[in-house]
């Protein structure tokens, strides 16, 4: 078990409230996923730092670049899906997947 305060993850996936130390839930794992999501597409890292510190200042400061994802890929998500995943507060972001994606 982890408490408050304590960071415990792969610092590319924490969400950031993960990685400032605070309470998660669902929504970190929401996150992740979205992170795995847009990397599979863009066949790149979406947060990369030479550190573990700079990974996670990355989580902390850098948005989605949704113009990297290829139009094969259908190109940049509808804006439901980019408001539900690109919060830097949790409560501001879906606490389940089905109401974050959409598909056509």
């Amino acid at each position: 078990m982890t408490g408050v305060g304590i960071i415990l993850g792969t610092a590319a996936y924490m969400s950031p409230e993960q990685a400032r130390g605070k309470a998660v839930d669902k929504r970190a794992d929401i996150w992740a996923f979205g992170v795995v999501l847009y990397e599979m597409p863009t066949g790149r890292q979406l947060f990369a730092g030479e550190t573990v510190s700079d990974t996670i200042a990355e989580v902390l400061k850098r948005e989605f670049d949704w113009s990297a994802l290829p139009a094969a890929a259908g190109g940049p998500p509808p804006a439901r899906t980019r408001a539900a995943t690109r919060s830097r507060e949790a409560a501001a972001r879906h606490g389940r997947c089905d109401r974050c994606l959409v598909f056509p």
